[in-house]
């Protein structure tokens, strides 16, 4: 009988312990790094800016802002009407606007006025310019593009001040007149109540990814336990059954067809605790439904056909394609425009962002192909094709003749082999061994 002691003077053995530490380097660089330092990595937010007003001084104004330095943090966009403005909030294209109503300049004229008049009510004549946010894209995104449109008006009120100030003024009416614009914020759309302000569209399909990838591996241990190319423990007992004399790709082929049946289970599973029992509303139930369940079909079939493809690698390609290195691409907890370059070129080719961006039109949006719903099928495909071309190289595997069956035999000989020569202990011949 082997000792413990004896197992673990062997280096190979330590290679799962190397393999832990990496695992957390891994992990801890992709979620610190993508999201420690959002501010800093900002870049191009999405923010618009219409000027409806019937006088020179709104567009003097506007184009202040669209022309201020902002160190390639904010990307402007000019609208012709404030419809254009709301049509980009609401299909998440633009993150918040900025809007200078029609009468700006004709406000801007009555406070000079008033400027030259100590008794004249400040207060009462300041112009107005509107920051509208759009609260669907997440609590991070919104607030950022707001904050850094209410900043830019901001700056453009003080420029706007300095003309202002009249030497008759009082103290208060100067200090008034040195920032005489009032911003009002307001949100294009409300979110309705348990939307986990906006972060459901994020928890939605990471739950479904997050199952389909855990079920796809309890299947793969299943189905080679239940075709005797893996054991079974449960408690003390250890089972090995005969091998079945079944091909690799008819072997993929069964997990297939039982994470058809599973992604089914798992979308239904998700949407009635998320729907029905917890009250989360869905207003496009049914194309929600429809991709609930296409999202963890696709993600199980890859994560098989790679088990299938690289064996027990295969594990880690999938943990690090669709966690690892899906949340913090993912635009969920923050927009692609506030992680590191490196992600958001990352995102383009991973699912989880299209399926987050797909679950968000769904929830808060207009459910169209140009919000998202276009990618989300687009990633589906995408994942389907690669799990075809996995199931494809394993069929390469059974017509060059590399059978499970003997591959299991050849090992557990050559395993036996080697323990009989280093411990001299005998072991038991045959891998139906229990």
């Amino acid at each position: 009988m082997l000792r413990a002691s004896t197992v673990l003077k062997k280096p190979r053995t330590w290679i799962a312990a190397l393999g832990l530490g990496i695992l957390a380097v891994a992990f801890t660089a992709s979620y610190l790094g993508g999201f420690l330092n959002p501010a800093g990595n900002m870049k191009d937010v999405p923010v618009v800016v219409v000027n409806s007003d019937a006088g020179k001084l709104g567009g003097q104004v506007t184009q202040g802002i669209t022309r201020s330095e902002n160190g390639g943090k904010i990307a402007w966009r000019q609208v012709d009407s404030p419809r254009d403005a709301e049509r980009l909030l609401k299909n998440g294209t633009a993150y918040a606007a900025i809007e200078v109503p029609e009468n700006f300049s004709a406000t801007v004229g009555a406070l000079s006025k008033a400027a030259a008049d100590p008794t004249a009510d400040v207060a009462a004549t300041r112009p107005e310019i509107g920051v509208i946010s759009q609260p669907a894209i997440g609590a991070m995104g919104s607030g950022a593009a707001q904050s850094a449109a209410v900043s830019a008006v901001q700056a453009a009120s003080r420029q706007l001040g300095t003309s202002l100030t009249g030497a008759k003024s009082t103290p208060v009416q100067q200090l008034l007149l040195a920032d005489p614009v009032h911003i009002a914020t307001q949100e294009v759309q409300a979110l309705p109540g348990k939307s986990a302000k906006g972060m459901a569209a994020f928890y939605v399909p990471l739950m479904l990814m997050l199952a389909a990838f855990i079920g796809a591996n309890l299947i793969h241990m299943l189905v080679d336990s239940h075709l005797g190319y893996a054991p079974k423990e449960i408690g003390a007992r250890r089972t090995l059954k005969p091998l079945a004399p079944i091909s690799r790709r008819h072997t993929l082929l069964v997990k297939g067809v039982l994470m058809l049946g599973g992604g089914v289970l798992i979308g239904a599973g998700t949407l009635f605790t998320s729907i029905t029992l917890l009250g989360m509303p869905a207003p496009h139930f049914w194309q929600l439904a429809l991709l609930s369940v296409a999202v963890p079909t696709v993600v199980g079939w890859v994560t098989l056909g790679l088990l299938a493809v690289l064996g027990a690698p295969g594990l880690l390609v999938g943990m690090f394609g669709f966690i690892v290195l899906g949340i913090p691409t993912s635009g969920g907890p923050y927009p692609l425009e506030m992680v590191p370059d490196f992600f958001r070129t990352l995102a383009h080719g991973l699912p989880l962002n299209h399926w987050v961006s797909g679950v968000r039109s769904l929830l808060y949006l207009d459910a169209n192909a140009e919000n998202g719903m276009r990618g989300a099928w687009i990633a589906v495909l995408v994942c389907a094709g690669l799990a075809a071309l996995l199931a494809l190289a394993v069929s390469l595997y059974d017509r060059r003749g590399v059978v499970r069956a003997a591959d299991l035999e050849t090992e557990y000989v050559a395993y036996a082999e080697t323990t009989r020569k280093e411990t001299d202990v005998p072991v038991l011949a045959g891998p139906s061994a229990t």
